[in-house]
């Protein structure tokens, strides 16, 4: 399985498991649309611990959630990504719309004070 996802208290929190490239894309697109379009979540954490690289599918698929998300004024955040996949996402600009954070503990507890 490619993604794994939880919920804490409105929070869509995802676990990232492969490297986001055409192939895994292609696989995990609709899971992660539906869990962008339930109305249940409030804010989405992407879990990128796992991720060791992406490629311009990944980065669209991003996009694409980060869009459908805020449709519904919901905030989505990126936490624990690695170094080499940092550089793409600043390079990408994607870090000025969507944060980053170190830990999945500061990305939930960010996305919990914007909820309650």
């Amino acid at each position: 399985m490619e993604l794994s996802h939880r919920i804490v208290t409105e929070i869509c929190i995802v676990n990232i498991t492969v490297s986001l490239t055409w192939e895994s894309v292609n696989q995990i697109r609709s899971q992660l649309r539906a869990l962008a379009e339930n109305r249940e979540v409030r804010g989405m954490v992407l879990n990128m611990q796992k991720m060791k690289y992406w490629d311009s599918m990944g980065i669209g698929l991003v996009i694409m959630i980060f869009h459908k998300l805020q449709e519904r004024g919901v905030d989505l955040v990126i936490c624990e990504m690695n170094q080499d996949c940092q550089k793409v996402f600043k390079l990408t600009r994607l870090d000025q719309p969507i944060r980053l954070f170190d830990k999945e503990t500061d990305a939930l507890n960010e996305l919990m004070s914007t909820v309650s």
